[in-house]
């Protein structure tokens, strides 16, 4: 270790201030002092008192040409912390699904309601499932109700929100809905058509802020 080059630096306070400069260039690679910054005590023209300091403006300039410690980014105070909780979601069992089929094939116009109401709540509690295909071919078979528009209404109500995505069977029952249906003065054919514009191009996750509601409106039974 070569400890005879001295050169002398000025303090910012007036005091000038000593220090044994080491040559970096000619440390060994395993040399301890490459990996931990030097401590130095530095008193009134005493000079470094552990006898290893680099120059003041080392680790800015990178002097010598030999790499710096490494550059730790500044202190930026106390970040917040991202809260979540735990929400209790229905699971999506071969089972569940059945039934809500069988529920939607019920001649039963209240059931077919309820089981459609379903299908609303399983895409709304779990964003993540808009392209979930069973729920989707329930959305479909809701779109085809006989006799029961609320049916109907609530699975446009999904489509148009995007809740569900729906697939290529949702373009063709939208497709003949838009063009065919008169009922409710063409107001369905009306909805059925905005929602082929929106599913004419695809969509994307943004980030909103945390407070925001999001949720979106469920007709109810």
């Amino acid at each position: 270790m070569d400890n005879s080059i001295n050169n002398k630096y000025p303090s910012y306070s007036g005091v000038n201030i000593t220090c044994n400069v080491i040559d970096p260039t000619k440390l060994p690679p395993d040399s301890p002092l490459l990996h931990t910054p030097p401590q130095c005590t530095m008193e009134p023209n005493n000079g470094c008192q552990c006898g290893q300091c680099y120059p003041g403006n080392y680790y800015v300039n990178n002097w010598g040409g030999f790499p710096p410690y490494p550059m730790y980014p500044p202190y930026m105070g106390p970040q917040p912390t991202q809260n979540t909780k735990k929400k209790r979601v229905q699971v999506l069992t071969d089972q569940y699904i059945k039934n809500l089929e069988q529920y939607l094939n019920s001649p039963s116009e209240d059931m077919r309601k309820f089981a459609a109401q379903e299908v609303l709540k399983r895409l709304d509690e779990d964003r993540t499932r808009y392209n979930d295909a069973a729920l989707n071919a329930l959305i479909n078979k809701m779109l085809q109700d006989p006799t029961c528009h609320k049916v109907k209404a609530t699975a446009l109500t999904a489509l148009e929100t995007q809740l569900a995505q729906g697939n290529d069977n949702t373009v063709k029952i939208l497709s003949n809905i838009a063009q065919n249906d008169k009922s409710r003065n063409g107001a369905d054919a009306a909805t059925a058509a905005n929602i082929l514009l929106k599913m004419s191009s695809p969509t994307k996750l943004v980030d909103v802020p945390a407070n925001s509601n999001t949720s979106q409106g469920i007709i109810e039974p």
